[in-house]
């Protein structure tokens, strides 16, 4: 990674911690080296489907936020199928530097939202 990279990264307004303590807190998880190991990604939106069955890869959604918005309108729907992977990374509804502070605020909580109902 480069230095400006890193720097861009690591600003504070991409952290989405500034917004206090109003937001869910989610329970750190800690993966074995042995479950890191070949580690192998898939979208949310071929999982959610009944004809997948890579069960041994992580769940990402690093997509178009319309393709993964039924996890924030219904996430008790896919607890079921998506527990069947090896894990499931927090969804990441979009954020942008020009985007209003309300709007980052909203996605940081629904970010958030869902894990925190699914890790209860």
């Amino acid at each position: 990674m480069t230095e400006e990279n890193d720097k861009y990264r690591t600003n504070p307004m991409f952290l989405r911690n500034q917004f206090g303590t109003n937001m869910p807190i989610l329970k750190k998880v800690a993966l074995q080296d042995d479950e890191k190991e070949d580690l192998r990604l898939i979208g949310f939106d071929i999982a959610k489907t009944d004809r997948d069955t890579h069960f041994n890869r992580f769940v990402h959604s690093f997509l178009y936020d319309y393709k993964f918005e039924d996890i924030w309108n219904n996430p008790d729907k896919y607890i079921e199928k998506l527990s069947q992977y090896k894990a499931v990374l927090t969804p990441d509804f979009s954020m942008y530097i020009e985007m209003n502070e309300n709007m980052q605020r909203y996605n940081t909580f629904r970010n958030r939202w869902v894990v925190h109902t699914w890790q209860i």
